[in-house]
């Protein structure tokens, strides 16, 4: 809001400075749509930035998938002080606030014997679950969550 307000003193005195130097100042045509343009580019900037400070703010708040909230789902769905592996793909915002309890892997032979959550992109869940390293017993999925970017990515658990 300050920058708003700086911007908006500066127009004003932008504005009035013709005024102050009395009516018989002649401007020629070129300057005087100049400061025309200026002010109306400068107004409507000053618009742009009240708009986005305070409506964006709102709008954004009712956005479900974004990134803390998809992990807020995610960490609520496992036991507190307990890791979750990550399927390590191309970064997804989102991982940034599972942190500190991220691990990530690779491949399912680079999971721990005690890994007990694991997320993974929803494209890869079936071949993923169907992979023999499970020897007949895959991790069942928890809950599906869909990120900013509209991918599902599903939380495994498997039974300790």
């Amino acid at each position: 809001m300050i920058l708003e307000a700086l911007l908006g003193f500066t127009v004003w005195i932008f504005a009035l400075a013709p005024a102050r130097r009395g009516a018989k100042t002649e401007l020629n045509v070129s300057t005087e749509i100049t400061r025309q343009a200026i002010i109306s580019g400068s107004i409507a900037a000053i618009g742009m930035m009240i708009f986005a400070s305070t409506a964006l703010p709102i709008i954004d708040s009712a956005n479900e998938h974004r990134p803390r909230e998809v992990a807020q789902k995610i960490l609520c769905a496992m036991p507190a002080r307990t890791d979750l592996w990550v399927l390590e793909n191309a970064y997804r915002p989102f991982w940034y606030y599972l942190e500190p309890r991220a691990l990530y892997f690779h491949n399912i032979s680079d999971l721990p014997p005690n890994a007990r959550y694991i997320l993974v992109p929803a494209t890869q869940t079936t071949a993923f679950l169907n992979d023999p390293a499970w020897q007949g017993a895959p991790p069942q999925r928890l809950i599906r969550v869909i990120d900013n970017e509209n991918k599902a990515f599903d939380l495994l658990s498997r039974s300790s």
